[in-house]
């Protein structure tokens, strides 16, 4: 597309508007980055940087921490200060890389894509990713009411909820989780991925597939994986509700809907459905009770804990991070 008509259509009012706006962003004006681009070999090409800005604080050691810990074998890579992952793009494969730059309050995101078209939706997955939407200060100011967060909330500020890519991978990955070690559940996820993911070619090790598309699972065989019973069962069931509706984990309107959407699936209780609910609706309220990774919080008896979470309303899902990383290391 010409300059003039993407400054149009990305709602600038002028073409020196949207030339200042882009040499302040990249670095460089947009001739001189199309310019570069078309230098760059062709495996290159593809790839785009982009900086996304966040509201401090910002607790990336314990979002990466939590991350790191239910990893993905072959769809996600995570160390102490970088995020990579493989990533689907109308049915091609991608990979995305994350990068924290606390100096200047953003992420520094590489991402390379199978097409263009693709960019905002990713973006937007970024964010959801990383919780960039958050209001810290807010959140802070009304879960700090309770004398018991406090001191929690002191501990790790700008704690976030880390979302995911995908609903349905969160989705699988928690019912693969139910009553299993962190480790062993990634280990069955690795060989669920190496089964039935599709290969993808990138250039970082230990990115080798796709997670699994509902149709690779609505039928898949997945007792010779150590995959039986009551797990198998609700991963398939899981797997043709998708088929049949593939805006199941996207369509609900409230929190309530989402629920009721996710406990319709034989095998997902309350408990599982508010985490997938957290993390893969961004539900700022979801909040996983009798989750065992509560830890101390669960000697507490249920009715004094749920009379005192509705003060916490509606930002139940950051005081339950703030819960699980006072009594787990992720």
């Amino acid at each position: 597309m010409p300059m003039a008509e993407i400054a149009i259509n990305a709602g600038f009012k002028s073409i020196r508007q949207f030339n200042h706006a882009v040499r302040t962003t990249a670095g460089q004006s947009p001739s001189e980055l199309r310019r570069l681009r078309s230098e760059l070999p062709m495996s290159h090409q593809g790839e785009f940087v982009m900086r996304l800005l966040y509201r401090p604080p910002f607790d990336w050691p314990a979002l990466i921490a939590f991350l790191r810990a239910r990893a993905t074998p072959g769809v996600e890579v995570v160390g102490e200060s970088r995020y990579r992952r493989t990533v689907e793009i109308d049915g091609k494969a991608g990979v995305i890389d994350v990068r924290l730059d606390a100096k200047n309050s953003f992420l520094v995101v590489r991402m390379a894509l199978p097409k263009y078209e693709g960019l905002l939706r990713a973006v937007e997955r970024v964010r959801r990713v990383f919780d960039l939407g958050a209001d810290p200060l807010q959140i802070v100011a009304h879960l700090s009411r309770d004398p018991m967060l406090k001191p929690l909330l002191d501990k790790h500020p700008g704690l976030r909820v880390p979302g995911v890519w995908d609903g349905f991978e969160v989705a699988v990955r928690a019912i693969l989780g139910q009553r299993l070690t962190t480790v062993d559940s990634n280990a069955l996820a690795g060989e669920l991925v190496r089964r039935f993911g599709r290969p993808a070619e990138t250039s970082v090790h230990g990115l080798t597939h796709l997670f699994p598309r509902p149709e690779d699972l609505a039928r898949a065989e997945l007792a010779p994986l150590g995959i039986a019973g009551a797990r198998a069962a609700s991963i398939k069931a899981l797997s043709r509700a998708l088929c049949k509706n593939q805006f199941l984990l996207e369509s609900a309107r409230s929190l309530q809907d989402t629920i009721a959407n996710l406990t319709a699936v034989d095998g997902i209780d309350i408990e599982m459905a508010n985490y997938i609910a957290m993390r893969a609706g961004g539900e700022p309220d979801a909040f996983p009770l009798n989750d065992q990774e509560l830890g101390e919080v669960r000697r507490m008896p249920a009715k004094q804990m749920l009379s005192r979470d509705e003060a916490w309303r509606p930002w139940r899902a950051y005081a339950a991070m703030h819960l699980w990383a006072a009594n787990t290391t992720f």
